[in-house]
């Protein structure tokens, strides 16, 4: 089968999937003109392929997740006249579309690329990561000086957006960010916590953690190797997001045998134990080796090399 999937160009994760997809997939990939089927990881950009090739091609659609308070019915709709069939990561967004669509709906997980994550020594990781902050303080937002003792703290990630980019201050809902600052609210005074936080768009999180004295570390839009080694060096990572996909860190995490607790939201359930599946904001548990080491055995069922023969297979037909 010829096969068309393009990145949207967001310098996003969905950049990622699609290009690893197109690099490991049995079928050709192949120009817009001359493919047989349209395989969209970015959803939102259908409106920019012609209506006649949406028309004439088989049209598989990836819906990640859907957030109810902003979902947009009527675009859904208009772009579910093309579709033939849809994919979703999750149960939670097989049950969002279902009751919108008529077309079939496969759940399939996200997959984890081994050659991305390799893993480091923790020690070694903190000071690495500590020589990477003093090559890039331009990108550096911290209330805490980079010759702070890790092994005096406990360490917890988050390298997920937590603010609209409207007006850069208001919280992104669907990613639950007053809901991790409840979290670290409730542990403040009893654990001498640092906060690691990844990726752009934090500044909610860090004015909450100005406002609450606790410390932190923010390195804006690291390269994936730089997240690799921040991983490494976490006790824990929280998932604090009311709707998502996946997130992606969920699968890193298990891969790389990092500590983490989620809401009930994306694939937590299809990856972690069910002891790290909880409330955020009123618990706080540092999963135990047992818990750790069931992630890693899940997440071997969700290897590239495995995960894109389930899409191709659904691409098929």
């Amino acid at each position: 089968m010829k096969v068309f999937s393009h990145p949207p160009g967001e310098n996003w994760i969905i950049d990622r999937i699609t290009s690893e997809f197109c690099l490991n997939t049995a079928h050709d990939v192949t120009s817009l003109y001359d493919c047989d089927t349209i395989v969209l990881f970015a959803p939102w950009v259908w409106r920019q392929y012609p209506v006649q090739a949406l028309k004439e091609k088989k049209l598989v659609v990836m819906m990640h997740h859907i957030v109810e308070e902003k979902f947009n019915v009527e675009e859904f709709k208009a772009r579910d006249v093309f579709v033939d069939q849809y994919i979703v990561p999750n149960k939670h967004t097989l049950k969002s579309i279902d009751k919108h669509t008529t077309k079939p709906i496969e759940e399939i997980c996200y997959w984890i690329n081994p050659e991305l994550w390799p893993s480091i020594d923790k020690i070694k990781a903190r000071e690495d990561f500590k020589k990477i902050c003093s090559r890039n303080k331009n990108s550096l937002v911290t209330n805490v000086g980079l010759d702070i003792d890790f092994e005096k703290h406990t360490v917890i990630g988050s390298f997920q957006r937590d603010t609209e980019g409207s007006d850069l201050k208001t919280p992104k809902y669907e990613k639950g960010p007053d809901l991790f600052i409840k979290s670290i609210e409730n542990i403040k005074n009893r654990e001498n916590l640092l906060i690691l936080l990844g990726g752009w768009r934090r500044q909610y999180i860090i004015s909450q953690l100005e406002e609450l004295g606790v410390k932190y570390i923010h390195l804006n839009r690291p390269p994936l190797e730089t997240i690799n080694l921040m991983y490494d060096c976490l006790d824990l990572y929280i998932v604090s997001s009311r709707f998502e996909g996946g997130p992606q860190a969920i699968i890193e995490c298990a891969y790389k045998k990092v500590p983490i607790i989620s809401n009930d939201m994306g694939i937590a359930k299809t990856i972690l134990h069910e002891e790290c599946v909880i409330s955020v904001k009123d618990n706080f548990f540092i999963p135990k080796e047992i818990h750790v080491n069931y992630a890693y055995e899940t997440c071997l069922n969700v290897l590239l090399s495995r995960q894109i023969k389930e899409y191709d297979k659904v691409i098929r037909g």
